[in-house]
């Protein structure tokens, strides 16, 4: 399947169709490796360290792909906002304490999460390493990266023997795959730990949409991954018109800035998937 194109949903604008083949190719991550395969949620690979406690944690990194037309946090007020009430958030909540060292040393863990990319396709033709797997059962996976040696020199010596593991968490932009709900049409994106988002009966199956997500590692003082996450925090539903474009419609500033409202519990939605993913990292899977 083609790379589909993001557009912005603007008020009375028409939908226009990017030709993204023009942008500046993706590197391939030759140096990430793939892990797990999942259709349902939660989202979590791997197992926690049987003595991860005490456990420290980075400030939470805005995960930003230099190719894409994503927003970030240098063009978006909204989700500049959303990164530091994340920051304060995993400060405040006290499941991991914040780690003495708080400089920003670069090359930590690279958690991609969202519908698996490249491989070969049903016809037996290869994918290009940005291309989504449309292949049947439509799955997702990490693609976890680093850390580099600079960030775990650093960690080794920030972490001294006193910590045991660390939390590292990025807000980023992926793709998740629309599912089937139920026997009478109805369909949902399943966000994460217990978090679904209903779409339209009409949506596509065939096209994955724009998730912004938090995805976190849990990491050895010596750098070693262990385990990893993904919460899904809002989706960006294509309508039918869209989807029969090729163009897939991405999360509006409107969008992100609602992401701050009171949920029914009286708290945004992010904060509870923040807490489920700092859970979920250290919460090893029944065998």
């Amino acid at each position: 399947m083609a790379s589909r194109t993001r557009i912005p949903v603007l008020p009375a604008v028409a939908l226009v169709i990017t030709a993204l083949a023009l942008a500046a190719p993706v590197p391939p991550l030759q140096a990430a490796s793939v892990r797990g395969a999942f259709d349902r949620a939660p989202f979590y690979d791997g197992r926690s360290p049987a003595a991860a406690r005490p456990a420290s944690h980075v400030p939470v990194e805005f995960r930003h792909d230099p190719a894409s037309l994503d927003p970030t946090p240098d063009r978006s007020p909204a989700l500049a906002a959303l990164l530091d009430s994340l920051r304060a958030e995993l400060d405040r909540i006290g499941l991991t304490r914040a780690l003495g060292d708080r400089r920003r040393v670069p090359g930590g863990p690279d958690v991609r999460f969202g519908v698996r990319r490249g491989g070969t396709g049903s016809d037996g033709i290869p994918l290009a390493p940005t291309e989504a797997d449309t292949r049947e059962p439509r799955k997702m996976a990490f693609e976890v990266e680093g850390p580099a040696r600079p960030w775990r020199d650093h960690l080794r010596t920030a972490a001294g023997d006193s910590v045991r593991a660390v939390v590292t968490i990025q807000l980023g932009f992926d793709e998740y795959w629309v599912r089937q709900k139920d026997w009478k049409g109805g369909k949902q994106i399943e966000l994460g730990t217990g978090r679904a988002m209903p779409v339209a009966w009409l949506t596509s199956l065939d096209d994955p949409v724009q998730v912004l997500q938090l995805t976190g590692a849990l990491v050895t003082p010596d750098g070693k991954v262990t385990r990893v996450g993904a919460e899904g925090l809002i989706a960006r539903r294509t309508g039918m018109a869209a989807s029969a474009l090729g163009a897939q419609e991405v999360l509006t500033e409107d969008d992100l800035a609602a992401l701050s409202a009171p949920g029914p519990d009286g708290a945004p939605a992010w904060r509870s998937a923040l807490r489920s993913l700092v859970e979920g990292l250290f919460a090893n899977p029944r065998r």
